[in-house]
């Protein structure tokens, strides 16, 4: 069974990369999402204290929200390595009596169902700053933007990444009216993430003069 020994959002820059780089399975990707979406947050934190300067009248929960996502998203990091071990561990159990079997089989669905609602969660909040930068765009404009649009894409690139996760780890539920509820909230995300990019890096593109 792997175990955490870290907690990953406690590592510097540098040892984070070590940790995902070594051949431990995690962190992988799913942990990699999460941090795209704390980073893209951090970026519209940025902005929005920059273009606060020159645009008072943008609405202050702006950036207490954009806060509150980077640092959830960076808590998604590690929760995503352990829901990664939990699921491990589930397939290492004994199953050399039916009861054990048994045992064994429900473990793995319940930890197959964190490993699933922990991405969801990644791309929910990958959503939310597509949704701040959309605001931003309407709301101000300046040079800033082109960080704005880094933000979208990073954003929409750790949308992508945490509903391939989910993706992978449905094949494995066993609970089709759990399935198909899961596959439901990741069809919607994905959806209103794509009209978002959408909306968004024209907007910015244009007010850059870019197009």
């Amino acid at each position: 069974m792997y175990e955490t020994r870290v907690n990953l959002a406690s590592l510097t820059l540098e040892n984070f990369l070590r940790e995902l780089a070594s051949a431990a399975p995690a962190p992988g990707g799913g942990s990699t999402a999460a941090l795209e979406g704390s980073l893209a947050s951090a970026l519209t934190c940025m902005v929005i204290q920059i273009a606060g300067k020159k645009f008072p009248d943008l609405p202050e929960e702006l950036l207490s929200k954009s806060a509150g996502l980077m640092k959830y998203s960076l808590l998604l990091v590690q929760k995503d390595k352990e829901a990664y071990e939990a699921v491990a561990g589930a397939y290492k159990l004994q199953k050399d009596t039916p009861e054990k079997k048994a045992l064994r089989t429900a473990q793995i669905q319940k930890a197959l169902e964190e490993a699933i609602r922990v991405p969801l969660e990644t791309a929910r909040a990958c959503v939310e700053v597509l949704e701040i930068c959309e605001k931003l765009g309407h709301a101000a404009k300046g040079d800033f933007f082109c960080d704005l649009l880094v933000a979208a894409k990073i954003a929409h690139t750790g949308l992508d990444s945490a509903l391939l996760n989910v993706r992978l780890n449905l094949k494995s539920l066993k609970d089709s009216t759990r399935r198909d509820e899961y596959e439901r909230q990741a069809r919607e995300l994905r959806e209103k993430g794509q009209a978002l990019l959408q909306n968004v890096e024209p907007l910015l593109l244009g007010a850059l003069e870019l197009k």
